[in-house]
């Protein structure tokens, strides 16, 4: 089920949640990871991903400390109690760390009572490695923890979003074995369809000049035939013509004799 699905009806939507009739699993990711600034698009599913306030704000009260859960995006957090973060010399938002997160968000949204890795149908487990999963494009992946960075820990650039004092190497791009994976088999699908496709072309090109041929030979076997009946016509021709002259050179010496 989408966004879309929900927003159309939330309340039959819930119902249908609730009573089994829809099912809601860790492929589905939660409206809190969405930003609200960006409408749910189907068509580019990664657009304000990861990017939910509830989701910001919840990371910011996990690793820089519950002051700073409302604090403007970038600006400094001041003095204060240290946070997680801080205590651990963190300041790169990670894409384990944002996954970490979602996890806690979607328990504490839950009706569950106590900590459990599986809601109904739904794997805690599952979202944490869905999570991961967005971010094996990389340009997507820089982008959005370029955004994170600067949210969170204000690094990437001044106070107004400047990013021309970041690092350019930031952040790295990890690919998760399955995302080696998955590119390994796309590779290996697409050099075999190439290679399909190239004994198809060659295929038809072998069809195309052994046609040809044929063609050739047909119309060489054509010609020669027509030249043939021509001659033939020719030959047949000259006999009728010399026919007629004997007779006249017979009858003539018919002639003579009496």
């Amino acid at each position: 089920m989408s966004r879309p699905d929900f927003d159309e009806n939330p309340e039959i939507f819930c119902h249908c949640v609730c009573h089994g009739k829809t099912i809601v699993d860790a492929e589905d990711f939660p409206s809190f990871m969405y930003s609200e600034e960006d409408y749910y698009d189907e068509d580019h599913i990664d657009k304000g991903l990861c990017r939910g306030d509830l989701l910001v704000q919840c990371y910011r009260h996990v690793f820089t400390g519950r002051r700073t859960a409302l604090a403007t995006p970038g600006m400094p957090h001041g003095a204060g109690r240290k946070g997680i973060a801080a205590m651990n010399m963190m300041d790169r938002v990670t894409p384990q760390s944002i996954a970490y997160v979602a996890v806690l968000v979607h328990f504490a949204l839950s009706a569950q009572s106590e900590w459990s890795v599986v809601d109904n149908q739904f794997s805690l487990e599952a979202l944490y490695y869905t999570t991961l999963d967005s971010f094996e494009d990389a340009d997507w992946a820089a982008e959005t923890l370029r955004w994170w960075n600067y949210t969170v820990f204000g690094v990437t650039g001044d106070a107004s979003g400047n990013e021309s004092n970041a690092d350019p190497n930031w952040p790295p791009v990890h690919m998760t074995a399955i995302a080696r994976l998955r590119a390994q088999r796309n590779a290996r699908r697409e050099a075999k369809a190439a290679e399909v496709a190239g004994a198809e072309d060659a295929n038809a090109a072998e069809d195309a000049n052994a046609a040809e041929d044929a063609n050739a030979a047909e119309d060489a076997n054509a010609a020669e035939d027509a030249n043939a009946a021509e001659d033939a016509n020719a030959a047949e021709d000259q006999g009728d013509d010399e026919i007629p002259n004997e007779l006249d050179g017979m009858e003539r010496n018919s002639e003579e004799e009496n």
